[in-house]
């Protein structure tokens, strides 16, 4: 096979596989991750501008998962550079995503918010409306929570029922929250079912907590004990092993939370305490309980 046929095949199995990958399996997420950083340092002549541009975005996510912040900002320069290169819509769409995770990151919520915005009449004018409310959708919607934003119907739409469990809490639909979560439990206890992603996994928990459904939130637990160093993306969007130590402290077991290697109970605390003080305007975006970054290594910064 020719060099740049063998090039281009590998790059798309590798996007395909790493885009598969949203799993509960740490084990699994480090192999993904080998995956990425083998094709990343590739020669990339050869491969089509699409096939490219799928798999460093994939590649970018499989960085992210891991907090490798540093790995994450390259890509998105990558990304962003090829983009402006070939001036092709099926790529244009990926850095205008990208600006609403990395303002995220940087605790710019208003300016992701506008971000989303700005995806969303983007992709009308480039008749892509469809895969631009959905990925808009998807990754403000923790910025929306955290906004204290909660009414969007319209987004809402476009987003998974289980994503929008602890929104609905929040709303007071908290009977409507318990059945979406009842049927989430039921695929899981069914194998024909079963969603393993870790970006379902995640809104699950924390609808339980929310629901303080202690006893769920222990299941999920033990299913995401593996997952406790990573971080979900779209629009789960935070640290599993944050919102593991915050369920933690909420059902009581201050003991269990403080045990946790991974876990630093004082971002638990101001997560916690960020319930009753969301609403104020006083209170800054940029404040650490608004960070999805709260692993062992702390806050994620570029290195």
């Amino acid at each position: 096979m020719a060099p740049s046929r063998y090039a281009a095949r590998h790059a798309a199995v590798a996007a395909a596989a790493i885009r598969r990958s949203r799993t509960r399996d740490g084990a699994a997420a480090c192999r993904v991750l080998e995956v990425a950083e083998e094709f990343s340092a590739c020669p990339r002549n050869g491969v089509t501008q699409r096939t490219l541009g799928a798999f460093l975005h994939w590649a970018l996510l499989a960085y992210l998962r891991h907090g490798d912040r540093r790995n994450v900002d390259a890509l998105i320069r990558d990304i962003g550079a090829l983009a402006e290169l070939t001036h092709d819509v099926a790529l244009e769409w990926r850095p205008r995503v990208l600006k609403i995770m990395e303002h995220t990151l940087d605790g710019k919520l208003d300016q992701a918010l506008q971000s989303g915005d700005e995806l969303i009449q983007w992709s009308a004018q480039a008749g892509m409306d469809v895969l631009g409310r959905t990925h808009a959708a998807a990754w403000t919607l923790r910025v929306r929570w955290y906004l204290g934003k909660f009414e969007a119907a319209e987004a809402d739409t476009f987003v998974d029922e289980v994503a929008l469990g602890p929104l609905r809490v929040e709303r007071g639909e908290r009977q409507q929250a318990q059945d979406v979560l009842e049927r989430s439990r039921q695929r899981q206890v069914s194998p024909e079912l079963s969603e393993p992603s870790l970006y379902r996994a995640v809104p699950c928990l924390e609808t339980a907590t929310a629901l303080q459904d202690f006893e769920y939130a222990s299941e999920l637990g033990d299913q995401l004990r593996t997952c406790t160093d990573l971080i979900a993306d779209y629009y789960s969007f935070a640290s599993v092993g944050r919102l593991l130590g915050k369920a933690a402290i909420l059902a009581g077991d201050t003991d269990l939370a403080r045990s946790r290697p991974w876990h630093n109970p004082e971002w638990c605390s101001v997560d916690a305490s960020w319930k009753s003080r969301r609403y104020s305007a006083r209170v800054s975006p940029t404040v650490p309980s608004l960070t999805p970054w709260s692993s062992a290594r702390g806050p994620l910064r570029s290195t």
